[in-house]
């Protein structure tokens, strides 16, 4: 059973999933509507839920969680404390994980700034410049392989270790 901080939650379509496998899941999110709508759908198990801002210093202490995930954060990072913060926050040997689709590019762009680093590549250089170890590009046709999904929403993941 790992411990897991799912980051921009939304209304917890990545934290049920994880809670149903078992796994203890806190859901987080700058949205409260989103977090109600989360803890709205859980009918077993009520996730943890806090409300924070993903570009600022996370609400934990260091070494608290096995995993951090996001399902599509990715158009929301600006700069790179996200990527800091989420290794601060990573148990030794711990993962992040973070799927980078496409489509979000322009988006992310918009949002952060055309210095932002938004391709896979560039991503896995800054997490491994931040601490993470093992950093690899797992490409999503190798996950979603015989789905019919446009290759704009087919993400690379990136699994980095701390």
């Amino acid at each position: 059973k790992s411990i897991i901080l799912d980051l921009a939650a939304g209304t917890g379509m990545l934290t049920h999933a994880l809670q149903k496998r078992g796994h203890c899941v806190t859901g987080f999110d700058l949205h409260i509507a989103m977090l109600k709508g989360m803890k709205s759908k859980s009918s077993e198990t009520n996730p943890a839920a806090v409300v924070a801002d993903m570009n600022k210093t996370f609400p934990f202490g260091d070494n608290s969680f096995d995993v951090v995930a996001t399902l599509r954060a990715n158009r929301f990072i600006q700069g790179d404390s996200f990527y800091k913060e989420s290794h601060r926050m990573l148990r030794t040997n711990g993962l992040f994980v973070l799927p980078v689709f496409p489509i979000d590019r322009p988006f992310w762009w918009k949002e952060a700034g055309v210095k932002q680093h938004t391709t896979a590549k560039d991503i896995a250089l800054d997490l491994r410049q931040i601490g993470f170890s093992d950093v690899q590009t797992i490409p999503g046709r190798t996950v979603l392989h015989g789905a019919n999904i446009p290759p704009y929403y087919i993400p690379t993941y990136l699994v980095a270790k701390k």
